[in-house]
């Protein structure tokens, strides 16, 4: 039943990247066009940009990338505005992706699995802990296609919001500063260098998790190893 599940959401999830990746193809947006809308805002460009990040954070399938969204408050405003405004768009997204799951979250999961997968899907919700939220919010592209799955589990366990957003939003101010300021750093020194502290804070979690998993997986196989040898019958002299 997990396996199906799993399976279940990753048809999800997939689905959900694909449609966005088509749409944002289809719509063509890029970093002229969003930097041409957000400054027709004036003096306030830096609310202009909060909200269509905070859409681009809760919104499924949206056209618009929160990636070229980040980069583009980069380029436009100092790393103390582009901070503050990615600040709150990060509390508005939280906040909505929490309130519609513990809204509307098990009506639209009973139509998506079986009773017997709703039960355990419950179960599983009962053993959410916030120290898990914490690590996974350094994970980012875990919210990256506008489904955060972080956010929908703890208001399908109907976890304490304040504890919720504290332990998610600590990890992604720290990832904010670091972005904005290591960005203002390098963009007058190289174009391509811009990008690069991003792509940084992006895979340096994946790769910390995989050797993690890595390790873990080393030391299992070795315990077990050396339980089969233990195991071995002893030849008699």
């Amino acid at each position: 039943m997990r396996k199906k599940l799993f399976l279940k959401f990753l048809v999800v999830f997939l689905v959900a990247f694909i449609v966005s990746v088509v749409l944002q193809r289809i719509f063509q947006i890029s970093l002229k066009d969003l930097e041409t809308l957000v400054n027709s805002f004036g003096l306030l460009a830096p609310i202009a940009y909060s909200i269509i990040l905070t859409l681009g954070l809760s919104v499924p399938f949206n056209p618009v990338s929160d990636y070229l969204t980040v980069n583009l408050a980069a380029f436009l405003f100092s790393p103390a505005t582009a901070i503050i405004g990615t600040f709150v768009a990060h509390s508005l997204g939280l906040s909505i992706n929490y309130w519609v799951a513990s809204r509307f979250g098990w009506k639209i999961l009973s139509r998506l699995v079986s009773h017997q997968e709703a039960n355990y899907l419950a179960d599983l919700a009962e053993k959410i802990k916030l120290s898990q939220i914490f690590w996974l919010r350094w994970l980012l592209p875990l919210t990256a296609v506008g489904i955060d799955f972080v956010s929908y589990a703890a208001g399908l366990a109907s976890l304490n919001f304040v504890r919720f957003y504290l332990v998610s939003i600590i990890p992604w101010t720290v990832l904010n500063i670091l972005f904005f300021s290591s960005t203002n750093f390098v963009i007058d020194r190289s174009t391509i260098l811009f990008f690069i502290p991003g792509l940084i804070i992006v895979a340096t979690p994946l790769a910390v998790l995989y050797l993690a998993r890595k390790n873990i997986h080393t030391k299992g196989r070795d315990a077990l190893l050396k339980v089969a040898k233990n195991l071995k019958p002893r030849t008699r002299g």
